[in-house]
């Protein structure tokens, strides 16, 4: 194929993947379209939110008795639970008051709750008061009158017209100021009160005399008059589309404009707030109609009472943060031509002109508990106890005993309990429609809700989602108490129709494949196409003034990159010292930065050992190595804490980094780069897959603070050492410096253990008195951990080595094997050290191997003879006990966690609290603080999902394949790959019951191994 045909071809490719990227755009955005205003998860309890949606305007208080008392009963018997009745201020308002009282009796008498609208007087076009606090003095009598059987005020209405802000421009801030004085009032008389702001009007106007309703709400939250008000409210008229009109724009007028003032509140912090429709509907003039025309569009009767019931099933089903839904209206107080009497239910000789006055206007029948948040209620028919439950209304439900259990009607996909969690030993076993919930952990009695705190130094409601995904309509669910009371663990219930988006998940993933696919192959196949020459053909079409524009850039460049060179001869004299004197002055310069506690000392000792790393970058390489296992012991700097080896870690990066721009390495740095850039091993892929999905899965870890520091200290500072270890040029005496660095890191560890453990300081006691040797860590398992993996490579090099180097390295694994057996290590003894060693010891001698592990396995047997005749160690020393229980009952308790989460897993270092929290099973109670599954392929799973598990398997498999040829082909490096292999089999050994790489250490030691492999294999190639 010519270079032209494969320009062609890789613009198509290139094209076909944009075209699959804009695709998965396009999927997003219809998305977005249809489940915009629906919460992505299970809701809580929303302030100033109500039981029923369903509620209606009336303007009766100009009806006689018999007139009204009728209307109301037949508004009650349609299914309606709330009527709004305005109550005007003004000349006058004392009159309207025992008419008020009146129709308060009559809806009352019929189970209906009234809201009444505290608004202006018509009759001066609803002015505002020039003094907010006559109004509120007005109101605060009101509410003494009518407190005790009223729960909800609105306060005044369409602020945001001026034909009702008495001709005025509107003013937000001047509302907000009556709002302020009203709540005062209100609440001093009736503290329990719910006070709904004005309904807006909707309005595409920016003023002055009329304000956008999405304009004027956020100008009340910018004023800070949140403060004044439970709910907010708008009037999501349907206008000329019905409510599945999914469009929500500024410049669109239509039933979901509630979703964009929705958006507005959460944009200011105001998401826990209901959000109520003061009115809304759609309007159908009679046939026949001669009097003005309507503003708010037009249907006709069937279709109006079918959109109100479509309405008000949407708001149940996908809004559980709406309110009230006030339908407008029974009957207008309006003259014969006036359009409002399109909304009217009733004629002007009140008979019905709607079936929304035959049926309920929502659902049919019963209606259990709606989507959205219920508190504990012994009363209510769609919840039944059994036992000695106990209720408070400001806490919930408790249980008296093991056994009490609770039945809940629910509608909904999604269903979930609101609890107290603590520092408490407490389930609740939860079971839906029969069925263990599928959304909570199982064991063999049920599905179980873990009641312990993830972080046990907290006592918190939370909510937990307990069953997803069911089919829509009424559900049942029980819940049965195991421990727990005195805790008030009930706190409510919660559900919801969430809308399941696997489907666009899926499609959205293939789509994403195939762009990166098609990506991949326009590279590919662009490689060939011959793209400089046509780049150069192109720069000479580009003119002269082009063509200054890139000289110029070039030559700034190149003006940078002298200026700084300065640097680099100030560097000679050090050199020249040779390699001894010039790594104990960077391991003073080291030393001497760790441990001063002075801050100048620290700056200039600091700005020395980072001057040393730039002279010699493989000395800085070898400190990372030995300075992993303390990253326990962090220094303090400028209020924060780092560890010693992420600090060298970020001054060799720097200094490589400086080292590429000056080029002053040309021999040593640029060449290596390039090697390492043109032959990319699978290995180098395989490490760069893990980081890239471990920045991914932050993306989806629930506790994003531990994530990104796990993943700048375990995956991205290694990830860095490895890539330094492959980018900059180790011959064979510096590669084994980074050996060196790595085994008196672990002597250090051993001997310090050894010595602590002599004068009875830094154990653990374990079961029968046994203690348990510690050295640096917190845990005795860390120093089995660590030194396994340094015994192999002490091993290698003390019976294949040669010089004083074999002699150091095999005195080093004295101690070193004796701190292993003194931590008392079951992982390590048991299974890290006999794999690690054993490779050697088969790599060593071949065939002739077997002689020496049969003497070997012999000996080892004998030693757990009498070991478990010891009573102090016989737990330590087999493969049972309570250990092994936990360790089982941890397996279990990930696996549930990966099959809640086996895309993406919990996230990196979220084990603990998913943990602790959700999945520990009961029967592990005594020992919840378990930050890892204790399984390698458990924990890649767990913290970076089937992908990560795959970029796992992937370094594995083609490390083993870089070290099987390595030990093969080797001759003057077998030592040192022979340790390394060693090294690994026992992370891979011990990574069966404990940790293998998400500890900083072992992510050091891990990297280093690898990068070692490849750098060996890489020079191998090269002879």
């Amino acid at each position: 194929m010519s270079p032209a045909h494969r320009r062609y071809l890789s613009s198509l490719l290139a094209a076909l993947s944009l075209l699959a990227f804009l695709s998965i755009a396009g999927l997003a955005a219809r998305q977005r379209l249809l489940t915009r205003g629906i919460p992505g998860e299970l809701p809580g309890p929303f302030a100033g939110g109500a039981d029923s949606p369903f509620g209606i305007n009336v303007e009766m208080l100009a009806w006689d008795n018999t007139a009204r008392e009728s209307a109301l009963a037949e508004i009650a018997t349609a299914g309606f639970h709330w009527v709004k009745q305005p109550v005007p201020w003004g000349e006058g308002a004392s009159e309207v008051l025992p008419e008020f009282e009146r129709l308060l009796d009559a809806a009352t008498g019929v189970g209906l709750e009234v809201v009444p609208r505290l608004d202006g007087d018509p009759a001066v076009g609803y002015a505002p008061p020039a003094d907010p606090q006559v109004f509120a003095a007005w109101v605060g009598e009101f509410a003494a009158l009518y407190g005790d059987r009223i729960e909800v005020y609105q306060v005044w209405d369409e602020p945001n017209l001026a034909s009702h802000w008495g001709g005025e421009p509107v003013n937000p801030a001047k509302y907000a100021a009556m709002l302020a004085a009203v709540h005062d009032a209100i609440t001093a008389a009736d503290p329990g009160a719910v006070i709904v702001a004005a309904a807006l009007a909707p309005t595409l106007e920016s003023g002055p005399d009329n304000l956008s309703d999405l304009d004027y709400l956020a100008a009340l939250y910018e004023l800070g008059a949140d403060a004044y008000f439970d709910a907010a409210a708008g009037k999501p008229y349907g206008f000329d589309t019905g409510p599945d009109d999914r469009r929500a724009a500024r410049e669109i007028l239509n039933f979901s404009r509630l979703v964009l003032l929705r958006e507005v509140m959460e944009q200011h912090g105001d998401g826990d707030s209901a959000l109520w429709a003061g009115n809304f509907g759609w309007n159908a003039l009679p046939e026949g109609w001669t009097g003005r025309a309507s503003i708010w569009g037009q249907t006709d009767v069937e279709a109006q009472a079918s959109y109100t019931r479509a309405a008000y099933q949407r708001a149940i089903d996908e809004w559980p943060w709406s309110g009230v839904l006030f339908l407008e209206s029974y009957a207008p107080a309006a003259a014969g031509d006036d359009p409002r009497w399109g909304f009217a239910l009733v004629d002007r000789d009140l008979s019905p002109r709607s079936s929304l006055l035959v049926s309920a206007p929502g659902l049919d029948g019963g209606q259990p508990v709606i989507p959205g948040y219920q508190g504990p209620d012994p009363d209510s028919p769609y919840q039944t106890y059994t036992g000695e439950w106990r209720f408070r209304p400001t806490y919930g439900a408790d249980v008296s005993q093991s056994g009490d259990r609770v039945r809940v009607e629910f509608e909904g996909t999604d269903f979930g309990l609101h609890v107290r969690r603590g520092d408490y030993r407490a389930y609740f076993y939860v079971a839906v429609d029969g069925r263990p919930a599928n959304a909570l952990p199982t064991d063999e009695r049920g599905a179980y809700l873990c009641l312990t705190s993830p972080d046990r130094s907290a006592n918190e409601v939370a909510m937990v989602p307990v069953a997803r995904r069911l089919s829509p309509g009424r559900h049942t669910a029980e819940i049965v108490a195991e421990r727990g009371w005195d805790q008030w663990a009930l706190v409510g219930y919660t559900a919801a129709n969430l809308p399941d988006e696997r489907g666009f998940h899926w499609a959205a993933g293939l789509l994403g494949v195939a762009a990166v696919g098609l990506a991949a192959a326009a590279v590919w196949t662009g490689r060939a196409a011959d793209w400089p020459r046509w780049l150069q053909s192109f720069i000479g079409r580009l003119g002269d003034a082009g063509q200054l524009t890139v000289t110029a850039v070039t030559a700034a460049l190149f003006a940078l990159s002298g200026w700084l060179a300065w640097l680099h001869p100030a560097g000679g004299p050090l050199r020249r010292l040779g390699d001894g004197p010039q790594t104990l002055v960077l391991a003073a310069a080291a030393a001497l930065y760790y441990v001063s506690p002075w801050v100048l000392l620290n700056i200039v000792s600091g700005l020395a050992l980072f001057l040393l790393i730039c002279w010699r970058l493989d000395l800085g390489l070898a400190l990372i190595a030995l300075s992993a296992p303390f990253y326990v012991y962090p220094k303090p700097l400028a209020g924060y804490r780092f560890s010693m080896v992420e600090m060298v870690t970020l001054m060799t990066l720097a200094a490589w980094v400086i080292d590429a721009i000056l080029g002053t390495r040309r021999k040593t740095f640029q060449p290596q780069v390039r090697e390492a850039l043109s032959s990319l091993l699978p290995l180098d892929w395989a490490v760069a897959a893990l980081l890239l999905i471990a920045t991914l899965s932050l993306l989806f870890a629930e506790r994003l603070d531990v994530a990104t520091n796990e993943w700048r200290m375990v995956v991205l500072e290694p990830g860095v050492f490895y890539l330094l270890l492959r980018t900059i040029k180790l011959g064979e005496k510096r590669r084994w410096r980074v050996a060196d660095g790595f085994v008196l890191g672990g002597l250090v560890v051993a001997v310090l253990g050894l010595v602590w453990y002599a004068a009875g300081s830094h154990v653990i006691t374990a079961e029968g008195g046994l203690p348990r040797l510690r050295s640096i860590y917190g845990s005795p398992n860390n120093v089995g951990l660590y030194l396994g993996r340094v015994a192999p490579l002490l091993l290698a090099v003390a019976v294949l080595g040669s010089g004083r180097r074999r002699w150091l390295y095999g005195l080093a694994l004295l101690p070193t094997l004796a701190a292993v057996a003194l931590s008392f290590s079951k992982g390590a003894i048991l299974l890290g050290l006999p794999v690690g060693l054993g490779l050697v010891v088969i790599l060593w001698r071949g065939r002739r191997a077997a002689a020496v592990l049969g003497g070997l396995a012999v000996l080892a047997l004998i030693g757990l003879l009498i070991g478990s005749r010891i009573p102090a160690l016989a737990d330590r020393l087999t493969l049972g006990g309570a250990t092994t229980d936990f360790r089982v009952s941890l397996w279990k308790a990930s696996l549930q966690m990966i099959g809640d989460h086996p895309w993406t897993g919990v996230g990196l270092d979220n084990f603990l609290y998913a943990y602790r929290g959700t999945y520990i099973r009961p029967e592990a109670w005594q020992e919840p603080n378990l930050s890892h599954p204790h399984n390698l392929v458990l924990d890649y799973w767990v913290r970076l999902g089937v992908l990560g598990l795959a970029a796992g398997a992937w370094i594995q498999l083609a490390y083993w394949r870089l070290a099987h040829h390595l030990v093969k082909v080797s001759t003057r490096d077998l030592a040192l790959a022979i340790g390394l292999v060693g090294s690994m089999g026992a992370t891979l050994a011990h990574g069966l019951v404990d940790q293998s790489y998400f500890l900083i250490d072992l992510a050091y030691a891990f990297m280093m191994a690898a990068g070692l492999v490849a750098s060996l294999h890489q020079s191998a190639q090269q002879e």
